[in-house]
Order: structure tokens, then sequence, then C-alpha cells
């Protein structure tokens, strides 16, 4: 990957287009931790970003896979696999995680009620909106 230098501001996302074999993907698993970048450093608000760094990186950066069914754990349903970040990286109580699922729910143009789906029981555009 060549040298590439960007800013976003908050609430702000990003796109990478170009041909085959130009790097988007590349960039995208060094950005999400996948591959450590052989040469530079990647930098989020001035602050070196370690690549082993899982516990930062995953507050800071999503992967978004083209693939929908692939990325959605079939086993679990939508609420669990949204609630696991939240779990994760936040002190909020149960009542409180499931409040904020069904919210995002809502502003993805989804049903409180898709959160005790299983990923199979949505179409291909919803998997998508979940993913998101």
């Amino acid at each position: 990957v060549k040298p590439v230098s960007f800013t976003l501001e908050p609430g702000q996302t990003i796109g990478f287009i170009g041909q085959n074999g130009s790097g988007k993907s590349t960039l995208a698993r060094m950005l999400a931790g996948v591959v450590e970048p052989s040469s530079g450093e990647i930098r989020v608000n001035g602050e070196r970003l370690e690549h082993k760094d899982y516990a930062t990186r995953c507050k800071l950066i999503r992967m978004i896979f083209q693939d929908p069914n692939t990325s959605l754990n079939p086993r679990i349903q939508i609420g669990r696999i949204l609630e696991g970040p939240l779990k994760r990286n936040t002190n909020m109580p149960p009542d409180a995680r499931m409040k904020r699922v069904k919210e995002t729910l809502l502003r993805v143009g989804l049903l409180p009620e898709h959160a005790y789906f299983y990923p199979q029981m949505l179409a291909a555009g919803q998997k998508q909106r979940v993913c998101l």
C-alpha cells in the first residue's frame, strides 16, 4: 500500500474505492488490526494506534464486510450480536444495553422486535443494516 493520509471529523464515514489490487482491502485490514503495516503508523486523535492494541482499536474502528450472510453468527439473536460491543466496551447495565440495541435497530429502519430474530430470519438488506 502506498502512503496514504486522511482526516475524519467526528461522525464522518469514509469509503475506499479503486481498481482491483490497488490496496483497498489491505488498507481496511490494517485499520482493523488484521494486518500489521510494514512501515508507517496509524494515528487516531493524534495518538499512535499500536497494532496489537485491540481494546482501543475496537472502540474506534469498525469494519463492515461485503457479505452480510457471513458476517453475522447464525446461532445468535440479532439483539445479542449488537449488544456484544456495548457489553465489552461500556459499563451499561443489561436493560440499558437492550434499550440502546432497540433504538439502534429503529435508526437503521428495522423494528425493535428484530432484536429477537436470528440472522437467517432477515432479508439480505436487513442484514446489511444490522452490520452498519
